[in-house]
């Protein structure tokens, strides 16, 4: 059996989280965690012993942070997605 991919979600609104969860959970996905910003998930993947195999990110919370998770996670594939109210 494939195991699919776990995700962590960087969104400041919970309930667009649980919603992004239950999507990928309908996909056969596992949430890794949840992040309100890009340095909190940041300050998670380092506690953490497993990493998530992809980080979903809204556009609004790209950071300093987000380029120091790609560099010090470069296996992590992260998409960074625009919702419809983000000019």
């Amino acid at each position: 059996m494939i195991s699919m991919p776990s995700i962590a979600i960087i969104d400041s609104d919970p309930n667009m989280a649980r919603i992004c969860e239950t999507a990928f959970a309908s996909r056969g996905h596992t949430l890794a965690f949840h992040a309100a910003n890009c340095a909190e998930a940041l300050e998670k993947l380092r506690a953490s012993t497993k990493t998530p195999d992809m980080i979903v990110v809204s556009s609004d919370h790209g950071s300093e942070a987000l380029k120091t998770i790609k560099s010090e996670h470069p296996s992590i594939i992260v998409k960074e997605v625009r919702g419809k109210n983000t000019k």
